[in-house]
């Protein structure tokens, strides 16, 4: 799009890993939206490369170290700082579309004391449906835990 990636606002929800969720309903560019049907295949090719990062990074540095570090940095620095910062952070969800008691990420209010809040995301049909199937399988996965 030959525009700065810190330009482009777009949220990858749900657990990290394969079952993300890509809003695109809420991607934008300057207030415009970023989705449209036409953009579809474009923008699943991205995603993809999105969500598999990590996989290429491992098998180039074998390491994701680097990236790791970034996010923390910026996390310490809302904490420190206390900067009521949106980062997409894993915390305990409770009655969001009806999931409960499990960690997903989220765009939450960070600050010193943590999570303050989480946004309240619109999120369409088809997301609302990818990010139930996201914390169904972490549900999943934690009652196969012996605690």
């Amino acid at each position: 799009m030959d525009i700065d990636p810190h330009s482009i606002h777009a949220y990858i929800i749900g657990e990290h890993g394969d079952s993300e969720v890509p809003v695109w309903s809420k991607a934008n560019i300057a207030g415009m939206p970023l989705y449209s049907p036409a953009e579809h295949a474009a923008l699943q090719e991205l995603f993809d490369r999105v969500k598999n990062a990590g996989y290429e990074i491992l098998n180039r540095k074998g390491s994701t170290s680097y990236a790791i570090g970034l996010a923390a940095t910026e996390i310490v620095k809302a904490i420190l700082h206390g900067q009521e910062r949106i980062l997409t952070v894993s915390s305990l969800v409770n009655d969001f579309y009806g999931i409960h008691d499990v960690c997903l990420s989220l765009p939450s209010v960070v600050n010193e004391k943590g999570v303050i809040k989480k946004v309240n995301l619109t999120l369409n049909d088809i997301e609302q449906q990818q990010l139930i199937h996201s914390a169904q399988i972490l549900r999943d996965i934690f009652d196969t835990l012996e605690l």
